[in-house]
C-alpha cells in the first residue's frame, strides 16, 4: 500500500510537466501562426498597393496614348492639306542625329516641318514632320513601280514619304507616349493610260475596236459597240476603274448593242451583256458578272485628283 501511494506525487509531477510543454506547443503554435499572418498581411498590401500604382501607371498611359494619338491626327490634317493641289511640305527639318534632340535647345525646324505643340487633356503634345529619305532634296520624288495588291499596280509611279511624329508628355515628366505616321503621297503620270476622264466616260467605236491599257474615270463609264469592244490588260489584273457605275449600253439613251469584254492577263476574257435591248447598270463589285470577271473591274474606285490644265 506505502508503494502505491508513493507512486502518486510522481505521477503527478509528470502529468504536470507534459501539460506545460503542450502549453509551449500551444503558444509557439500561435506565436507562428500570427507571423505567418502578419507576413500575408503585410504581402496583401505590398501586392495591392504594387496592383493600384500598376493600374495607375496603365491608365496615364492610356491617357497619354490618346493624346498622343490625337496630336498626331491634328497634324496629319495639315500634311493632307499640304498634299492638296500637288503641293510638298517645304521648310527645313529638325536635326535627328547624335546629340540633337527633335524639339529641344531650339531644334524646331521650319515651315511645314517645325515643331508644334498641341495642348490635350492637361498633356503636352508635341509633333513635328520628317522626310522619310533625307538624303534626297525635299522636292525629288522617289521613282517606283507600285506593289502588286495596291491601287494601280505596276504602274510607274513619283513617290513622296514622309513620316509625323507625336510625343504626349505631362507636367514636365518624361514622354508617355511617342507614336509615328507614315505618309506617302503619289503622282502617277496620266499617260501610262489608254484612257482617262475625270466626268462621265462613253466609249463606243464603230468598227470593231481593241483597246490596249488601263481605263479609268471619276465618273460614271459607259461601254457599247456597234460591233465589238475589247479592253485588253497589259500587267495587271484589275485595270478598268470608275469612281460612279459600270453602264453597259449608251449614255445618250437606254439602248444597247453589240458585244463589249475585258481581257486580263490570264488571257480568258470576261463579257458584260445588254439588258435585253436596254442598258445594264453595274454598281457594286459584289454584282455576279463583276465577280466573275475576276478583279478586272473596279466599280467602288475612290475619286482621285486630278491637275488642273
Amino acid at each position: 500500500m506505502k508503494s502505491r501511494s508513493s507512486l502518486r506525487p510522481k505521477a503527478k509531477l509528470l502529468l504536470y510537466k507534459h501539460l506545460q510543454n503542450n502549453r509551449g506547443y500551444v503558444v509557439l503554435i500561435a506565436v507562428s501562426t500570427t507571423v505567418v499572418v502578419t507576413s500575408m498581411l503585410a504581402a496583401y498590401y505590398v501586392l495591392a498597393k504594387l496592383e493600384s500604382t500598376m493600374s495607375l501607371a496603365s491608365l496615364n498611359n492610356s491617357y497619354g496614348f490618346d493624346a498622343a494619338e490625337a496630336g498626331l491626327n491634328l497634324r496629319a490634317d495639315d500634311v493632307r492639306a499640304t498634299f492638296e493641289g500637288f503641293n510638298v511640305p517645304d521648310g527645313t527639318q529638325v536635326l535627328t542625329t547624335s546629340g540633337n534632340t527633335p524639339c529641344e535647345g531650339g531644334n524646331d525646324g521650319a515651315d511645314d516641318f517645325a515643331c508644334t505643340t498641341y495642348s490635350i487633356n492637361n498633356y503636352d503634345v508635341t509633333t513635328y514632320l520628317l522626310r522619310e529619305d533625307a538624303a534626297n532634296p525635299l522636292d525629288d520624288p522617289e521613282i517606283l513601280q507600285i506593289p502588286p495588291g495596291e491601287p494601280f499596280e505596276f504602274l510607274t509611279a513619283q513617290e513622296y514619304q514622309y513620316s509625323a511624329y507625336s510625343t504626349a508628355s505631362r507636367y514636365g515628366e518624361d514622354p508617355q507616349a511617342i507614336l509615328q505616321m507614315v505618309f506617302r503621297s503619289r503622282l502617277v503620270p496620266l499617260f501610262q493610260f489608254a484612257a482617262f476622264y475625270d466626268k462621265d466616260l462613253e466609249i463606243l467605236p464603230g468598227p470593231d475596236m481593241t483597246l490596249s491599257g488601263r481605263v479609268h474615270t471619276n465618273g460614271n463609264l459607259f461601254v457599247n459597240a456597234n460591233s465589238s469592244l475589247t479592253v485588253q490588260a497589259q500587267a495587271n489584273d484589275t485595270f478598268v476603274t470608275m469612281v460612279g457605275s459600270l453602264y453597259r449600253g449608251r449614255k445618250d439613251s437606254n439602248n444597247c448593242g453589240g458585244t463589249f469584254s475585258a481581257v486580263g492577263i490570264s488571257g480568258v476574257p470576261s463579257s458584260l451583256s445588254c439588258n435585253g435591248g436596254g442598258r445594264a447598270a453595274y454598281t457594286s463589285n459584289d454584282h455576279p458578272d463583276i465577280v466573275a470577271a475576276g478583279g478586272i473591274f473596279d466599280v467602288e474606285f475612290a475619286e482621285l485628283e486630278v491637275p488642273d490644265v
